[in-house]
């Protein structure tokens, strides 16, 4: 989009907003659903709004499937995190966490600088919807290997099981 420096910035300010937005639902909805489920429909939500984000014809639309892959973010990011929260030992929680927060922190700017060297090379919306449709077969790939299950396991259930027998 042609877009003035404010309308830029309502792009950006779209993704904060939409994880805003989507934090009561997230929290609420937390502890009723399997993990597996959370991470699965936040990584579909947030796939298929980048890939609507990019096909969008007018502005207005386009920021509104930006709020709505932020709370696909969101959805995705706290799950994930709480995930590791739960199922790692609690004397190995600290370096598992540090390695997952340094794997997020260098993708990010090292994909940034992939996706702008393709977007000179395609268009910015081109990368994006294939940024959406990876999203949406890694979400596939994750349904069909069943992988996202393992999410829902409770690592101390052996543990409460030994102690119990």
């Amino acid at each position: 989009f042609e877009v003035s420096g404010f309308r830029y910035g309502l792009l950006g300010a779209a993704l904060g907003i939409g994880g805003v937005l989507a934090t009561p639902l997230v929290a609420g909805r937390g502890s009723g659903l399997a993990r597996s489920a959370l991470v699965g429909g936040a990584l579909g939500v947030y796939g298929t709004s980048l890939l609507l984000f990019a096909l969008s014809p007018v502005f207005p639309m386009a920021v509104l499937f930006l709020v709505v892959a932020g709370g696909g973010y969101l959805g995705l990011s706290s799950t994930l995190n709480t995930t590791i929260q739960v199922q790692v030992d609690e004397h190995r929680r600290g370096k598992v966490l540090a390695l997952y927060v340094m794997g997020l922190t260098s993708s990010y700017p090292i994909g940034s600088l992939v996706q702008g060297a393709l977007a000179d090379v395609v268009s910015v919306r081109v990368v994006t919807a294939v940024s959406g449709v990876a999203l949406l077969a890694v979400l596939a790939r994750l349904l069909q290997t069943g992988r996202l299950r393992a999410m829902d396991e409770d690592p101390h259930a052996f543990d409460e099981a030994a102690e119990d027998g």
